[in-house]
């Protein structure tokens, strides 16, 4: 990660990554929730959208762009779900932080107006794998 890397910086990294592996894209929409989202977590970050595009450039480096590979896609697989356990390890767990995040990733799918399988498995597969009562049909 980036030398100024923050918690921010680290849990923008987790919605980026839903955002992208689930559909391949990210959309105006899904940022603007990404940094609304974010927003609700921390107080004083004076420019997300520099927090958004720092992060979409360290994501896209990991990725491999413009040639990216399946070795490059495994590792923004793993950072996804590493930054979303940093970031929850970083919270007091009496406010349930996995399952605010699982909830966040509801509202960010839904943000584009297609709250499709992929997005729906992934939330299910996380919740699963994090002991979290979330579940979407």
């Amino acid at each position: 990660m980036a030398e100024n890397w923050t918690n921010a910086h680290t849990l923008m990294y987790f919605l980026f990554g839903f955002s992208h592996l689930t559909d391949w894209k990210v959309t105006d929409e899904e940022k603007e929730e990404s940094i609304r989202i974010a927003e609700k977590y921390f107080d004083g970050v004076p420019d997300w959208d520099s927090v958004y595009r720092e992060v979409q450039s360290e994501y896209i480096m990991d990725l491999g762009v413009p040639n990216p590979t399946e070795e490059g896609l495994k590792k923004v697989q793993t950072l996804t779900i590493k930054c979303a356990e940093a970031w929850a390890d970083s919270i007091d767990k009496k406010h349930k932080p996995l399952e605010l995040l699982l909830k966040d990733a509801m509202s960010l799918a839904k943000a584009d107006g297609n709250f499709d399988d992929t997005e729906k498995h992934l939330i299910n597969a996380l919740a699963k794998a994090w002991n979290v009562d979330v579940k979407v049909d």
